[in-house]
């Protein structure tokens, strides 16, 4: 009970593409982050009905590349959020600028954290960027990364076929919090087996609802 808690802004589990994108000293915690938000991926889109020379695509998704990423730090942002997949030369270039690249986000969870962070979500980062400029950036009071470990005394009183999967494991989730409370919020729950939990965030939603019911009820009457 005491690991849950109310979050103004969303919690999900992921992690950052490039470990070298935590800076330890801070905790792999950033204040005030630029965010930006990407429907598409960061990468060379490669063109399948033409034959072309190894070397000369090479070279052109290189170039291609390095002016997407130029495009892209012109906004100056501190975590980008991807709905596909980056390319490495690109997650290295960002991550040699300090920025924290998450890739491979669901698009529902991509609007989530664009209601909450204010953020507009960019289809294609090569054309979009221009025309919005710095407006499409969302903002938060802090990022955080937060690893959860199995708790070894809970995994020990499950069932041995259970347990043998059990053993090591650990997630790691992103914290984007001290956003505005009107915009949305995370109940962050933590508890036993997960199908228990599963229970709980079932009958949670449904006091949610209730509670929401209730306020509209009241402002009606």
């Amino acid at each position: 009970i005491e690991d849950c808690l109310y979050v103004d802004g969303v919690v999900f589990r992921k992690n950052v593409s490039h470990k070298k994108m935590v800076d330890k000293s801070t905790g792999g915690v950033k204040y005030n982050p630029r965010i930006l938000v990407l429907g598409g991926g960061i990468e060379f889109q490669r063109t399948e009905t033409k034959m072309i020379n190894m070397d000369t695509l090479i070279e052109q998704e290189e170039k291609y590349i390095s002016i997407l990423v130029e495009k892209i730090m012109s906004l100056k942002p501190d975590i980008i959020l991807v709905g596909k997949a980056v390319a490495r030369q690109a997650q290295e270039m960002l991550c040699a600028r300090n920025v924290a690249v998450v890739q491979h986000v669901r698009p529902e969870l991509l609007e989530r954290i664009s209601r909450v962070t204010s953020a507009i979500v960019l289809p294609s980062s090569d054309q979009m960027i221009q025309q919005y400029g710095d407006e499409c950036l969302g903002r938060c009071r802090r990022f955080m990364l937060k690893s959860i470990v199995d708790d070894p005394e809970r995994q020990n009183s499950r069932p041995n076929s259970i347990v043998k999967k059990a053993v090591g494991r650990g997630s790691t989730y992103i914290y984007l919090d001290g956003c505005p409370v009107e915009l949305g919020c995370t109940i962050v729950l933590r508890g036993a087996l997960r199908k228990e939990l599963e229970l709980i965030k079932t009958i949670v939603r449904f006091l949610v609802n209730i509670a929401y019911h209730l306020r509209l009820e009241v402002a009606y009457y």
